[in-house]
């Protein structure tokens, strides 16, 4: 089967007791597991059954587990997902939509970086990023036990460098999905480099957009 279109996928695996799958510890921004099982809250067979003629569409619940658990499949495919490279950083969506909208780093790239060029130099004031704060699972009460203080996904450290090679910010412990740079000093360059640290060995950093403005 061919898609001609950007959308998410459902690769779906349905039961059978002489199969195992195989799962991954790494997380991608974009990519996610999800399991057909019960949910006490709105069903108790994993799936709503409507009654006929009422009006009501029957559906099958799909969710995420709940981290720790919930674990990406481990599959090999024959050519790689082209939806993650760094045009999405101005496609001007900061979140998973259609598609995951971001630009992941290389799980094997040890000093990740984006580096932004024009044509002539630019006097920039103010410095937009967004990152991801797992835009993936619904937002639970924080009266529900978490597994970790910090999303796993957030990029934590990074610096900006200008063209000359200066450094003009720097950023450590970052939690914020949105992070507003604005400078002490305006930065007249035809050239940034953003450098990141992934945040942690099984997540790669991922940012969804980046905007600067004089």
């Amino acid at each position: 089967m061919k898609i001609y279109e950007d959308q998410y996928v459902f690769l779906t695996f349905l039961q059978n007791k002489h199969v195992r799958l195989a799962y991954t510890p790494q997380r991608i921004s974009g990519l996610l597991s999800v399991f057909n099982g019960v949910n006490k809250a709105v069903s108790n067979n994993g799936k709503q059954v409507a009654l006929s003629g009422s009006g009501v569409d029957s559906f099958e619940f799909w969710t995420p587990q709940r981290r720790p658990e919930g674990h990406n499949l481990a599959i090999q495919l024959s050519s790689g997902l082209s939806v993650f490279g760094i045009e999405n950083v101005r496609n001007g969506i900061d979140r998973p939509a259609i598609r995951p909208n971001a630009w992941v780093a290389a799980t094997d790239d040890q000093q990740p970086i984006i580096s932004i060029k024009w044509k002539q130099k630019q006097c920039i004031r103010r410095i937009e990023i967004s990152f991801d704060t797992d835009w993936d699972h619904a937002m639970e009460s924080v009266l529900m036990t978490h597994p970790e203080t910090v999303m796993p996904f957030c990029i934590r450290n990074y610096s900006i460098e200008d063209g000359n090679g200066k450094i003009i910010y720097t950023q450590r412990a970052n939690f914020q999905t949105r992070n507003v740079i604005e400078l002490p000093e305006p930065c007249v360059t035809d050239e940034l480099t953003i450098s990141l640290e992934h945040p942690s060995p099984d997540v790669p950093a991922a940012v969804f957009a980046i905007r600067c403005y004089a």
